[in-house]
């Protein structure tokens, strides 16, 4: 399962720690992260506008101080992620090589004086249990974020024509077979039956004539299916099935 979702407004701020750093809408981030980055709401829409793009750049801001993931999630959900100084996110007194970086990335203040595990590793392993429900690929709010989750409402449209009493109609009880085999079989049949039907009506739509340059468009000249005929021995045309 690899998710792209959205977050409650419960969710935004950090959910316990882990190995010493704040865990935050399913990612590690350092103990020392400022706390005005623990809740950042995000806008009623993710359209182009100022608000969007304030919302974006502190979530570029909070990112610094995000663990960087390494590895994973394996079969059990489990992560390993790198701290931000031995990233090169941000400047830390804890991780001296990280001071000879530009000046531009942010420094750590006040950076935690008991040496928690996650500032004296490099990486850390984070359980799939730990805030599972906000783990995912891009992080929250991120322009990566924000450009995948957007996709969603072409998805919903999908399944609604799929589901169209006009179309293919899939609900409960339109084909009953046992077994999860059988059943994703009939579900792809479905799914492909909706994707030509979707990519021929397409096709009809965008299709160029043919004075005003055929050659162009191979698929717009047989836009149409044709009905097949059989020769007879005789040489006549048999009626179409």
């Amino acid at each position: 399962i690899d998710p792209v979702l959205d977050l409650h407004p419960t969710q935004y701020g950090p959910r316990g720690t882990h190995e010493g750093a704040r865990v935050v809408t399913g990612v590690p981030h350092c103990p020392a992260m400022p706390e005005v980055f623990d809740d950042i709401r995000r806008p009623d829409r993710l359209s182009a506008g100022v608000e969007l793009d304030d919302f974006v750049a502190r979530i570029q801001r909070r990112e610094n101080f995000a663990f960087r993931r390494v590895a994973g999630p394996d079969r059990t959900g489990q992560e390993r992620f790198e701290c931000p100084a031995r990233a090169g996110k941000v400047r830390c007194t804890l991780h001296k090589p990280s001071l000879a970086l530009p000046l531009a990335i942010p420094k750590v203040i006040g950076a935690p004086t008991d040496e928690p595990k996650c500032c004296t590793q490099r990486t850390i392993t984070v359980p799939g249990a730990i805030d599972a429900k906000s783990r995912q690929r891009h992080y929250w709010g991120s322009r990566n974020w924000i450009r995948s989750f957007s996709r969603r409402s072409r998805v919903e449209g999908w399944f609604g024509n799929l589901k169209n009493d006009s179309t293919e109609a899939l609900g409960r009880g339109r084909f009953r077979v046992m077994g999860l085999a059988k059943t994703s079989l009939m579900l792809a049949i479905y799914a492909s039956a909706t994707n030509l039907r979707l990519l021929h009506n397409w096709t009809e739509r965008n299709a160029v004539p043919q004075e005003a340059g055929e050659g162009n468009q191979p698929h717009a000249r047989h836009s149409r299916p044709r009905s097949r005929q059989r020769r007879s021995i005789r040489g006549t045309a048999s009626p179409p099935r």
